[in-house]
């Protein structure tokens, strides 16, 4: 029996996600919190397998009890959050790199059959993050690294052009992460796919441009790719890239995804054959394998994170079990490995 704490200052907002949940077998509302410092004491009392976690409450905010929670007793948090603008939105990326799993929208209601799916969606999504193992974040700020690379004579060229990356669910960390040890004369474009809530993708962008050193922006369709750029897509168009370009389509979702990370993975494939690199990091499903095996197919090179460091191993091991892994790695290592891939043709290629 799944135990789920509720966090949240509007009673109604508790009430409806309650509803939502209480009609699951599997499923056990242990108790309800309006405030971050009750939500810790409950935390620690009720010993919940999983906490919906609001953000903007009196006396301590979601992200304080958030703070405390991964520090004293680490709970899998899935943050579920009215905010509207960008700006605001921003805080919720916040709480993912203090140790939350996802964030999702309030959820509104407008009739039986909208609330019929969203119910759906919502007890599916509990019952994914409330299997994940989490770790304690330790107060404090986390040490981070940055790689380092000599200027490039202007005359090379880098071995890839184009790193292709994909994620799902604990793709926001993982990607932060990533992004933040890569140099700020990184010699190629990145491409990045993140299955992530309707609406998110513009505040996702911000955030990561403050935890990396490299500029990242919303991609265009038709836009010519730069070096040293992160291009992330929306979420409700597909991407790839040809003739050097960004490209959307409205085409129907693949592995129930829109954006797919097949389609990007392999639009490089197809772009760049054996130049062509992916990156598989975390995610729920299946996502990423089969645009894996295309880069391999094509004679490209494919990272994909290994279980140990992944939060939800499924897209990974997709790509593992068909083979389509050139390398598995623990996260840790794979800005490291990127680089080495993309350096000049008078650097290192290995």
């Amino acid at each position: 029996m799944l135990r789920v704490l509720i966090v949240d200052d509007s009673r109604m907002t508790r009430k409806v996600i309650r509803d939502m949940l209480s009609g699951d077998p599997e499923i056990r509302v242990v108790g309800e919190a309006e405030d971050g410092q009750d939500a810790l004491d409950k935390v620690l009392r009720l010993e919940p397998s999983i906490v919906t976690m609001d953000i903007v409450m009196p006396r301590m905010n979601g992200l304080e009890a958030i703070t405390h929670i991964m520090a004293q007793r680490p709970t899998p948090i899935l943050v579920v959050t009215s905010l509207a603008d960008e700006k605001e939105i921003n805080i919720c990326f916040k709480a993912i790199k203090l140790g939350a799993l996802e964030v999702v929208r309030t959820p509104e209601i407008r009739s039986k059959k909208e609330f019929e799916t969203v119910r759906k969606e919502m007890v599916s999504k509990i019952k994914l993050l409330s299997r994940i193992r989490v770790i304690t974040h330790h107060l404090g700020k986390r040490k981070s690294r940055r790689l380092t690379i000599p200027p490039a004579n202007p005359a090379d060229l880098p071995s890839r052009r184009v790193v292709a990356i994909g994620a799902s669910t604990g793709g926001p960390s993982a990607i932060t992460t990533l992004l933040s040890e890569l140099p700020e004369n990184f010699p190629a474009s990145i491409v990045l796919v993140q299955h992530i809530s309707e609406g998110f993708s513009p505040a996702f962008g911000q955030w990561l441009e403050k935890e990396s050193s490299m500029p990242v922006k919303l991609a265009e369709d038709w836009e010519p790719l730069q070096p040293g750029i992160v291009y992330i897509s929306g979420s409700d168009k597909h991407i790839g890239i040809r003739k050097g370009h960004i490209r959307f389509s409205e085409g129907a979702p693949v592995n129930s995804c829109r954006p797919s990370i097949d389609l990007l993975f392999k639009s490089v494939a197809d772009e760049y054959g054996p130049e062509a690199l992916g990156v598989l990091l975390t995610g729920m499903g299946k996502d990423g394998a089969e645009g894996c095996k295309a880069i391999q197919d094509a004679g490209g090179f494919t990272l994909v994170q290994d279980e140990s460091t992944s939060l939800v191993y499924g897209m990974p091991q997709a790509a593992i079990a068909l083979g389509a892994a050139t390398v598995v790695l623990p996260l840790a290592e794979i800005s490291e490995r990127i680089l080495r891939l993309v350096l000049p043709v008078s650097g290192t290629n290995s």
